[in-house]
């Protein structure tokens, strides 16, 4: 017999989602079962997962990024740090990432470092919340 999927416990709608996997980059949301993803996809695909005891999360049309996996250069440049060390977004993954409150890739460049986080997911755990 078929077994149940374990509930999803948080989902992240509504989102500018950059998932890091260069097969699919980006998504609308998230979802998470415990400390791992269980789905990135449209906001449709994840909301059918839902169930009365999962936390929404509206983005409202904020960013999520994956968090790094160390956060440690050693003597690299950032560029070569992030190419080689980013983390990504898909199931399986253990549920690290960050809620921005914009989408980087809809505002002017210079008013990038303007952009807040809005929370910190690490291993589906909420660490930060603004």
């Amino acid at each position: 017999a078929p077994s149940t999927p374990p509930p999803v416990t948080l989902a992240v709608v509504n989102a500018k989602v950059w998932t890091g996997d260069v097969r699919r980059p980006w998504a609308e949301a998230v979802a998470v079962c415990g400390e791992n993803i269980a789905a990135v996809g449209f906001g449709s695909e994840v909301r059918k997962m839902l169930d009365s005891g999962t936390r929404v999360l509206d983005a409202r049309g904020g960013m999520v990024v994956p968090g790094f996996i160390d956060a440690h250069i050693h003597g690299a440049t950032w560029v070569e740090f992030a190419e080689k060390r980013k983390g990504t977004l898909e199931p399986g993954k253990l549920a690290d990432f960050i809620i921005l409150d914009r989408d980087l890739t809809q505002v002017p460049p210079e008013t990038i470092r303007d952009a807040q986080v809005v929370m910190t997911v690490v291993a589906g755990t909420i660490v930060y919340s603004r």
